[in-house]
């Protein structure tokens, strides 16, 4: 089978104090790949695409303008309604 390009948009936060909301979003990309993981070993050819949108509309827009998004398959979040919005514009 051909590759899945999967991408997942999170607002970790990565260069923000740590707290718990930030550590949800790190717990369910975990959780995320445990499954991609478990999908793998049954064959499936995927590859993983992080992107830390800082909760940010700048961030976002720079993701989904990047070259290598316009190959995702399947696209994970944003989770913030108002980047939701701006992912659906650019998509549709």
């Amino acid at each position: 089978t051909g590759q899945i390009n999967v991408a997942i948009m999170l607002p970790f936060m990565l260069n923000h104090p740590e707290d718990v909301k930030n550590s949800l979003y790190t717990e369910y990309y975990q959780g995320f790949l445990l499954a991609v993981d478990s999908v793998r070993k049954q064959g499936a050819n995927i590859n993983i695409y992080a992107y830390d949108t800082n909760n940010s509309k700048n961030r976002v827009n720079q993701i989904i303008n990047s070259p290598e998004f316009k190959n995702m398959d399947l696209i994970i979040g944003p989770v913030n309604l108002t980047n939701w919005l701006i992912l659906q514009k650019k998509t549709t």
